[in-house]
C-alpha cells in the first residue's frame, strides 16, 4: 500500500536583492536589445554598444531598478510618474555620463546632433 503522506515540496525562496538583480540583469539586457536594434536600423550595421562584454548595458538596469524601488509610490499617479521619471532619469543620465568620462576618458554616448539637446549628455527625446 502506497504512502499517503502529502509530500514535502519546498518552495525556493528569493531574497529581495537576488530579485533586483535578476530585474537588473532583464532590463540591462532588454536596454541593449532595444539599443541595438536602434542602431541597426538608423545605421544599417551592427555596432557594439556599451563598456562591457556581452550583451548587457547597465544603464537600462540600473533605470529599471531606480524605478522599481523609489517610484512604486507614484503606481497610481501616472502623470507625476512621467515628469519625476523624465527629471531623476535625465539627472541620472548626467551622472553617468560624468563618471564614464572621468574613468575611461571617452563619451559613450552624444547627442550632439539631436534637438532639446543638454550638454550632449542628455536628450529629452529619448
Amino acid at each position: 500500500m502506497q504512502d499517503k503522506t502529502k509530500k514535502n515540496i519546498s518552495k525556493t525562496n528569493i531574497t529581495k536583492f537576488q530579485k533586483t538583480f535578476v530585474y537588473f540583469l532583464i532590463y540591462a539586457f532588454l536596454g541593449w536589445i532595444a539599443e541595438e536594434i536602434f542602431c541597426v536600423i538608423s545605421t544599417h550595421t551592427f555596432v557594439k554598444r556599451g563598456f562591457l562584454f556581452g550583451p548587457i548595458c547597465p544603464i537600462y538596469g540600473y533605470g529599471a531598478i531606480i524605478l522599481t524601488i523609489f517610484f512604486r509610490n507614484y503606481k497610481n499617479k501616472p502623470i507625476k510618474l512621467f515628469f519625476l521619471s523624465a527629471i531623476v532619469f535625465s539627472f541620472f543620465e548626467y551622472v553617468t555620463d560624468f563618471f564614464l568620462q572621468a574613468l575611461f576618458a571617452t563619451r559613450w554616448w552624444d547627442y550632439t546632433r539631436i534637438f532639446l539637446k543638454f550638454k550632449f549628455t542628455n536628450n529629452s527625446i529619448f
